[in-house]
């Protein structure tokens, strides 16, 4: 089984968090609907790319810009199966809608 993505997001020097792509979208996003205060940089730990997301608008909205649907990719609740993780399919599929949005400029 292939292990999904992992990203890591900063802002300035302090770490925000390192979860799979929908955690640290939903926790960066968050923390910059709080205010933040320094430039915030998310990285794909495999790779150790930066990563660009436009967090303008809703997370759905940056989803879709991305080509993701956590929501609809699995069997499961909220895109995971039974045990709780997505099926190797998803993952790969989403990797690659991140890999090529990142490519195009649209992430």
């Amino acid at each position: 089984m292939e292990p999904e993505p992992t990203f890591t997001a900063f802002e300035g020097d302090k770490l925000i968090v390192t979860a799979n792509l929908e955690a640290t979208v939903r926790k960066t996003k968050a923390r910059l609907d709080a205010g933040a205060y320094e430039t915030v940089l998310v990285f794909e730990d495999q790779t150790g790319n930066q990563v660009g997301f436009d967090f303008r608008g809703t997370i759905e909205d940056g989803y879709r810009a991305i080509g993701f649907a956590p929501a609809l990719c699995a069997t499961g609740e909220r895109g995971q199966s039974a045990d709780g993780s997505r099926p190797p399919e998803a993952r790969r599929a989403f990797a690659r809608g991140v890999t090529l949005a990142t490519s195009l400029g649209l992430a």
